[in-house]
């Protein structure tokens, strides 16, 4: 035991001199947070099912999965599992075909995303909610034979399935899994006369073939996420089971402690990448109790945390302000809440401070723990833990996981505490974008060190003790008239400090001259006189920015548009701005 104990702190100390194989050689001050064991552990390559089976073989009559109060333990997920792979393997799914599964978080949809999994199919994850034009361009780009489907897309999939190559469509209710008297509840479904490629999942699950278990393989497509495509087609994200596996094996081994006897509330749909990594994945191979929501209404958001008493929860930022605000949760406790996780959009000090405020007076002992990453890197690449957890940060490094500060569109380092791209590299780091090498090989970039890093296109800088501040977006920069680069990040947080603002958005604008910025504000609701507030906004701006920083307009709204994850959407009040700007010449 001394000489396993002395092995691993002599790994720890290669490590923190960059001399380990496999690390680039840049110091590591975020490894003191980590211990020693974790820092040594390996991942081992698993599938993803068996990463799920080997960590919950003890864990079998403990329930995995709740829905609309249903709940179905772990021997019962691993059976149905099974039933669901042969009943795939009857309609002809081999390993590495393509299967699109278009379905919100319900039980068939996590059945479906292991059992092909077993088989080695790869799952390619839609939102319900795209376009019939988007889901038959999902298809095509993948040439999916097979797809599963939530009945009430039937319609649109109904209009386009014939321009496709899929040869069999599943299809199953939401409330197919539902508690009995849900089931009777719930209007009958609309009779379709759907043709022969269509077969209810009832009578889907009727058919089995026996099939040949897929062994693991390094680099070998697992799972295919997409990104919001706000700003054009989304990107099929192509991750492997180790990285899948990778951001729950490095919580498991990391400074947030989980165990078996919790409970996580899924409200993160499943085609998301924090969805099947960090809200399915993660939790149930912890073992953990998981929560399905297939539909989830941020106004909802009071009632299922006290109907739930969740011990974790991953959400964004307004889920989080909104409920902090919330009349309904006047005097409520909140004691059961261990974890209330915060990722994919950024949040002002000011609101940040308002919600740990809220958690202290709700009797919650946890901050807001916020969390970096996306898509390309599986989810989550860095996150705050309790004593490392700095207003405006958003934490640390995984264990496994290196983040360096780059000079844009170069491979040169910076130092700590300057601004740069925010670069990451690790074994959560995508395969590739599907079938689109030229933005594979711009995003991911080989380094001096031998590395592939992930170009994430954000800003940031790192401290002295491996701390990460996101400070805006690359794409988001505005080029004003006069060549004059203007970071709108930078600008929110002035507002934001101003009493009587509750939340704000700069965005591009334009005047005669040519690209300006304007600044979209949400007064307090107590707010009586604008003009006055208008006045110390400018005013505040004045004192804290760069003359040619100064929004040239302010324009106050009664809400920002959101995205259907909880973001703000900037590229919608960009879009509107352009078009009020034509509509007024």
């Amino acid at each position: 035991m001394e000489e396993k104990l002395k092995s691993i702190s002599l790994q720890k100390k290669s490590i923190m001199e960059g001399k380990l194989t496999g690390y680039p050689s840049i110091d590591k001050p975020w490894l003191k947070y980590y211990s020693d064991e974790s820092i040594a552990s390996n991942l081992s390559g698993m599938t993803m099912f068996d990463y799920l089976y080997s960590n919950n073989i003890k864990n079998l009559k403990k329930v995995a999965l709740e829905y609309f109060g249903k709940k179905i333990t772990f021997d019962r997920l691993f059976k149905n599992i099974e039933e669901t792979a042969k009943s795939y393997s009857a309609l002809g799914v081999r390993a590495g075909d393509i299967v699109t599964v278009c379905m919100p978080s319900m039980p068939e949809a996590i059945y479906t995303i292991y059992a092909l999994n077993k088989i080695g199919a790869i799952v390619n994850l839609i939102d319900p909610r795209v376009s019939e034009d988007m889901i038959k361009d999902f298809l095509n780009e993948t040439k999916s034979k097979y797809f599963l489907n939530i009945d009430l897309c039937n319609e649109k999939v109904k209009k386009i399935i014939n321009q496709t190559n899929v040869e069999k469509i599943v299809y199953v209710s939401a409330t197919n899994s539902a508690p009995l008297y849900i089931r009777i509840l719930s209007k009958k479904n609309k009779s379709y006369d759907l043709g022969n490629k269509w077969i209810n999942w009832n009578d889907f699950i009727k058919n089995k073939k026996t099939y040949k278990i897929k062994d693991f393989e390094k680099k070998v497509p697992a799972v295919i996420v997409h990104t919001g495509g706000t700003t054009g087609k989304p990107k099929g994200v192509v991750l492997s089971n180790d990285n899948v596996n990778s951001i729950s094996f490095q919580y498991k081994n990391g400074a947030i402690k989980f165990s078996s006897n919790q409970t996580f509330l899924d409200i993160i749909p499943p085609f998301a990448a924090y969805g099947i990594c960090s809200s399915i994945h993660m939790p149930l191979s912890f073992g953990m109790k998981t929560i399905l929501i297939p539909k989830f209404d941020p106004s909802q958001f009071d009632k299922l945390i006290l109907k739930y008493k969740p011990t974790h929860v991953l959400g964004v930022p307004s889920f989080w302000e909104n409920l902090s605000k919330n009349p309904n949760m006047n005097k409520k406790d909140l004691s059961f809440l261990i974890s209330p996780g915060s990722g994919g959009d950024g949040i002002s000090p000011v609101t940040e401070n308002k919600i740990n405020s809220f958690f202290r007076e709700h009797n919650c002992s946890a901050k807001l723990i916020k969390g970096y990453g996306m898509s390309e890197v599986s989810s989550s690449a860095c996150t705050c833990v309790d004593n490392c957890n700095e207003i405006s940060s958003v934490g640390i490094p995984l264990v496994k996981t290196t983040i360096g500060i780059f000079q844009p569109q170069s491979v040169d380092e910076l130092k700590y505490n300057e601004e740069g791209e925010i670069c990451i590299t690790g074994p959560s780091v995508m395969m590739e974008y599907y079938n689109n090498p030229d933005l594979t090989r711009k995003t991911l970039q080989k380094h001096n060190d031998g590395l592939y890093w992930i170009h994430t296109g954000d800003l940031g800088y790192m401290n002295e003790n491996g701390v990460l501040y996101v400070t805006g977006r690359i794409k988001r920069m505005i080029v004003r008239y006069d060549g004059f680069k203007i970071y709108p990040t930078a600008i929110e947080n002035i507002i934001l400090n101003c009493d009587g603002v509750d939340s704000v958005a700069v965005v591009k604008s334009q005047n005669e001259l040519g690209n300006v910025v304007k600044a979209f504000i949400v007064p307090n609701r107590n707010v009586s006189n604008l003009d006055n507030l208008k006045q110390k906004i400018d005013l505040k701006c004045k004192e804290m920015l760069a003359e040619r920083s100064i929004p040239s307009e302010y324009e106050f709204i009664e809400e920002l548009p959101k995205t259907d994850l909880g973001k703000i959407n900037y590229d919608l009040l960009e879009k509107q701005e352009e078009k009020q700007k034509i509509l007024k010449k």
